[in-house]
């Protein structure tokens, strides 16, 4: 097999190593080398963003529904100049790699869940948060194993705020329950304004 190949848009002889693999081709290297790919790319991305073309709607490559273009962010490296992924989908992606969980698992985890919060059991409007054992992984990632269940954000962030502590966590279920009645009783006792009525002048 020659150890070079003349490109077909440069018409530049160079080493197989500058062309990507291409199966389709006879000698398995794409017919343009890696500069005139990138070059072309970069004159087609910069064709699209200065037109502003985009397409009308879209197909997400997770969830494989048909939406309007502002469900997707632009890219304009892209023929549509969309992502490939829609914004929602985006975000699981990003969080599925950041915890280590694959789709698979995390849509058990919200079946089993029933679509609803572990914590509030609402039902999910936003994107689930993960949530998972800070005594395991730190706060910006999990290895997967540690992963305890998926919350709503305002769960999620109440959790995080009585830093993960059950004790505080039960402590503070206790206290609502047993001093909000004592709470009001104790300032219907106590006269507003130190026993002045309000516009009294005194």
């Amino acid at each position: 097999m020659p150890a070079s190949k003349t490109c077909t848009r440069c018409s530049e002889s160079k080493s197989l190593a500058d062309f990507d693999a291409d199966g389709r081709q006879r000698d398995g290297r794409f017919s343009w080398c890696r500069k005139c790919c990138r070059e072309e790319f970069v004159a087609r991305r910069d064709a699209r963003k200065a037109a502003g073309i985009t397409a009308d709607s879209k197909v997400c490559r997770d969830c494989q529904i048909d939406k309007a273009a502002a469900a997707f962010a632009k890219n304009w490296g892209h023929g549509s100049g969309l992502q490939a992924r829609c914004k929602d989908c985006r975000r699981i992606f990003d969080t599925l790699r950041k915890y280590s969980l694959s789709r698979e698992s995390f849509d058990a985890i919200l079946a089993a869940q029933n679509g609803a919060c572990a914590i509030c059991d609402r039902a999910f409007v936003e994107s689930p948060q993960v949530d998972h054992d800070h005594s395991c992984c730190a706060y910006d990632g999990s290895c997967g194993r540690c992963v305890r269940g998926l919350l709503c954000g305002s769960c999620n962030r109440a959790v995080g705020l009585m830093g993960d502590d059950a004790d505080r966590l039960m402590a503070a279920s206790a206290y609502i329950l047993t001093r909000g009645a004592s709470a009001r009783l104790v300032t219907e006792e106590i006269p507003l304004n130190g026993g002045v009525s309000a516009g009294s002048g005194r």
